[in-house]
């Protein structure tokens, strides 16, 4: 009925009835979204390691995307490792933006031209040199 993530500074959760598993992957979430990438890493493989089986569908598969992508839905660029732009470096975030870019390009067989911002709030999330990244490397608009 309750999940204890002390060991990596998080509490306790209740996730007794459906209302309070929601609730509490939500403050989860909230905790965890503006860790440093290691940080969050470490307390992801601890959470990990508290299922029994994590479910494998989570994310689309390779194959998934290429499938939509061929049935005319647009497919957008987002980053590797889903980090908030502005708690990495202005080098860290190009890297993150341009691999993305590139693995669903090579994927899709196609340029992608929109991109979605992590978390997307201006000036929390990312800021103008984010933007500025983000146009140089070729995509049309982003959210």
């Amino acid at each position: 009925n309750e999940i204890d993530l002390r060991e990596v500074d998080l509490g306790v959760y209740s996730v007794g009835t459906d209302n309070e598993k929601l609730e509490s992957i939500g403050q989860i979430i909230s905790a965890i979204k503006y860790m440093p990438l290691l940080e969050r890493q470490r307390v992801i493989t601890y959470m990990s390691s508290l299922v029994h089986k994590l479910p494998s569908n989570l994310m689309m598969t390779n194959e998934q995307v290429k499938k939509i992508s061929s049935e005319g839905i647009e497919v957008g660029g987002h980053t590797c490792r889903h980090p908030i732009l502005s708690s990495v470096s202005l080098a860290d975030a190009e890297k993150e933006i341009s691999d993305g870019k590139c693995y669903l390009e090579n994927l899709i067989e196609k340029p992608l031209r929109f991109f979605a911002y992590p978390n997307g709030k201006k000036n929390i999330d990312y800021i103008d040199a984010h933007r500025d990244l983000v146009e140089r490397l070729g995509f049309s608009a982003a959210f």
